[in-house]
């Protein structure tokens, strides 16, 4: 019975094949988009500490993953896994104030409505383009 190719042939195919077989993505391969904004109560007073969780709506839209975002005197800016930006798609956004206490051993009151901190009740979202946007949530009390 005679082979159609030799052992160091058929490594050498197997070697150029390789780069065919489909895998995973590094994290550096997913394209992060910049996105900022500010965040304020309906009044306009700024929320001066907290955190922004941009949550992917879908649970189908696997190549999304949470973005977060420090409140520092109003604004934001978001990363997702140490990288600045969010990867394109829809969101469900959840907003929590600061828990550092401020004078005692406890948090301070949220200046917000607290439909805003959890995923389930939020009623904010947003979908985050192709291409760098600003985003400003305005929340109630």
């Amino acid at each position: 019975m005679k082979r159609l190719l030799s052992l160091p042939g058929a490594c050498l195919v197997g070697l150029l094949l390789l780069p065919l077989l489909p895998g995973c993505k590094k994290k550096d391969d997913v394209k992060l988009v910049a996105v900022q904004g500010t965040v304020t109560m309906e009044s306009g007073e700024k929320v001066t500490a907290g955190h922004v969780t941009f949550w992917p709506a879908a649970d189908k839209d696997t190549k999304a993953s949470n973005a977060t975002g420090e409140i520092k005197d109003g604004t934001y800016k978001l990363t997702t896994g140490g990288r600045e930006g969010a990867v394109e798609g829809t969101y469900k956004v959840t907003i929590s104030g600061s828990m550092v206490p401020t004078g005692g051993n406890t948090p301070p009151p949220m200046p917000f409505n607290t439909m805003y901190s959890r995923k389930d009740s939020t009623p904010i979202t947003i979908t985050v383009p192709a291409a760098a946007e600003m985003y400003n949530l305005k929340l109630k009390k």
